[in-house]
């Protein structure tokens, strides 16, 4: 979708959008009130502005609005082994494991959701923040990108 198609989006058209990219809705109305932008990297600037001034409880929403990376590739016991860590690691913090793929080679996923494990709750948070960021500027990307999308 261009960037004149999605400057021109009704704010309730593009809140919708912006959702599918990050879960919190404070965050996209303020990455909403920053437009229109020239440019998608001007786009990309206010989503990070916008995440910059989320309160916790905006990141906690946008986290746990996440839905966890399938485990792909690998045998049976690989990609079992990284949906079980990643159901360890929603219950330890309250939130689903964050990736910026939807889909993801089953060891090396593993191997990531074992580290983060380790973590202490302030720093698996801080993680899974960086995580949602570069998820969500992929996901922006892709939304530029998206030529078959319609205007709304």
């Amino acid at each position: 979708m261009s960037l004149d198609v999605v400057n021109g989006m009704s704010d309730d058209a593009l809140r919708m959008q912006l959702l599918q990219c990050c879960g919190s809705v404070r965050w996209a109305d303020a990455v909403i009130m920053r437009r229109p932008w020239a440019t998608g990297g001007g786009l990309l600037e206010a989503a990070d502005a916008a995440f910059d001034g989320l309160p916790d409880d905006a990141w906690l929403e946008a986290l746990r609005a996440e839905a966890s990376p399938e485990a792909v590739g690998g045998d049976d016991g690989a990609r079992a082994a990284a949906a079980t860590a990643m159901e360890l690691y929603a219950r330890q913090f309250g939130w689903p494991f964050v990736s910026p793929t939807p889909r993801e080679p089953a060891e090396p996923l593993l191997m990531r959701v074992r580290i983060r494990l380790g973590n202490e709750p302030a720093a698996a948070q801080r993680a899974a923040r960086d995580e949602l960021r570069r998820a969500a500027r992929t996901r922006l990307q892709r939304l530029l990108e998206d030529s078959g999308a319609q205007r709304a």
